[in-house]
């Protein structure tokens, strides 16, 4: 069991190899730690700022749709106050206009456009002068309170709640609509008006306007709830004492669904309406009688609004993007900068100071030498015997690393050391391939490059390690380098070594 739930660690160190003591896997320089801070600091800010973005609810989509719903009702509707009232050009009320017209209303319910189903009724509404505690329900009180000449228009009391606008005019489901009619004043025992004549009310409303005041809903997205801003709207048509005009007002039933969610989704909707649109028919008539109607009733098609936030994994796929954009620039930035320094580093400290000559290095890149020299080029030359091996492979076993003497000819060491610092001090940058680095010393740079990925070259590695391995567990007494490598070359084919 304990085996298998050791398997089953992804999360385990990985082993590579290290370039320090302190165990770092690259060679760190000013330059590329320069970029790192800033990168981490732009992706700290970035971070912030989306995190801001995220609980502010600064980022939002909005799908509107429509649907044709024969079922819909405005359910509050039985509340909404409509306001009416005829003016002059200058939108004055008329004066005596109860001597000039009156106005009925009422609401029609039921019908269909299959006549044999159901007939359309009506029920007429009390209607009179505006009176701010008489036909307004309390929650639109406020919104008229400051309409100074209230009292010049006519209102409808608050109907009951089955008085509602619902379905679609003409549907083969049953409707409903509000309307209103503006009528020539009559005299009559029921109003006791003492009305004018029919010529003194064309002359007097020449022309006449209809104004209507009602509740109107305008939409705020950007508000987290409530989106609905309830206003007063007014409307003004121009009609005509002889021409009949009938104007239809189309209210839009609107169904906004909020996903406020900050990581699941959590719906919550609201209801309302919002005016639409109107339309107008007309028709010439003679006489006293009905001269404008207008009829309050749904739109055809309800507007379905679907408004969600960006939640916590839409911030976190993009700050993941940045910070992966802000890395992959850094690293396009410090790649060259990194490579050569770390180039560099190994020409100092390996090459120039274990003291390998140029000369070998040379012969390594025209591959000249074979395997096995490549692990006798590191004994001295100058020392022919066995001790001078064995001081490679065992004495130095409990030190951290070989202090190896390739070439014991000092001579050419100074002129090593004086060539780097010579193509160390031309660098000016380190930003740039390195064919761009330095022109003179460029042949002598690609040639370092290529002598230690040889070296680093994890097949030569196994090759030396097989080779070291074979000669550890040899018996054979050699006494001499060329026995050396003809004892190898012996081993080699036996063991079917394979040289590369």
């Amino acid at each position: 069991m304990k085996s298998f739930i050791k398997k089953v660690d992804f999360f385990s160190h990985k082993v590579t190899l290290t370039f320090n003591k302190n165990g770092e896997t690259g060679y760190k320089t000013l330059l590329g730690g320069i970029i790192t801070i800033v990168s981490i600091l732009f992706s700290i800010i970035c971070s912030f700022y989306f995190i801001f973005r995220l609980f502010m609810r600064k980022d939002l989509t909005v799908i509107v749709s429509n649907q044709i719903n024969p079922f819909v009702n405005l359910t509050y509707s039985h509340k909404l106050p409509f306001l009416l009232r005829l003016t002059d050009t200058n939108s004055l009320p008329f004066v005596d206009d109860d001597r000039l017209y009156y106005i009925t209303a009422s609401i029609w319910y039921g019908g269909s456009n299959i006549s044999e189903v159901s007939q359309q009724n009506s029920v007429s509404f009390k209607i009179g002068k505006c009176d701010i505690n008489k036909h307004f329900s309390d929650e639109y009180k406020e919104y008229f309170k400051n309409i100074t000449d209230l009292n010049t228009y006519y209102c409808i009391e608050p109907r009951n709640s089955s008085q509602t606008i619902y379905g679609l005019y003409g549907n083969r489901y049953p409707f409903s609509y509000y309307s209103f009619t503006v009528r020539h004043c009559r005299n009559s025992t029921e109003n006791n008006y003492s009305c004018y004549s029919y010529e003194e009310m064309k002359e007097i409303m020449m022309p006449p306007y209809l104004d209507v005041i009602f509740i109107d809903n305008t939409i705020n997205s950007i508000k987290t709830k409530n989106v609905n801003e309830l206003i007063v709207r007014k409307e003004r048509y121009e009609i005509s004492t002889v021409l009949y005009k009938r104007i239809w007002l189309y209210l839009d039933n609107v169904k906004y669904i909020f996903d406020n969610g900050y990581i699941f989704s959590h719906e919550v909707t609201e209801y309302f309406h919002t005016y639409e649109t109107i339309r107008n028919d007309f028709n010439i008539f003679e006489g006293q009688g009905i001269f404008v109607t207008l009829t309050v009733l749904n739109s055809i098609k309800s507007s379905i609004y679907y408004k969600q936030y960006m939640k916590a994994q839409d911030y976190l796929a993009i700050i993941g993007g940045l910070v992966k954009a802000i890395t992959l620039f850094c690293n396009l930035l410090n790649y060259y900068n990194s490579q050569n320094s770390y180039y560099l580093k190994i020409i100092k400290d390996f090459i120039i100071k274990n003291k390998i000559s140029e000369k070998y290095i040379f012969k390594k890149h025209n591959n000249i030498s074979n395997n096995f020299n490549v692990l006798t080029s590191f004994l001295p030359k100058s020392k022919n015997n066995l001790e001078s091996s064995i001081d490679i492979f065992t004495k130095n076993k409990n030190h951290n690393r070989l202090n190896i003497n390739i070439n014991n000819n000092s001579k050419n060491i100074p002129h090593m050391r004086a060539s780097f610092g010579l193509m160390n001090k031309s660098i000016s940058t380190k930003i740039l391939p390195s064919i761009f680095l330095n022109k003179k010393n460029n042949k002598t740079l690609i040639m370092y490059k290529e002598f230690i990925n040889d070296r680093l070259n994890v097949l030569n590695i196994l090759k030396k390690l097989e080779i070291i391995d074979i000669y550890n567990s040899s018996n054979k007494t050699i006494t001499n380098i060329c026995e050396l490598n003809e004892s190898f070359k012996n081993i080699n084919k036996k063991s079917n070594f394979v040289d590369g």
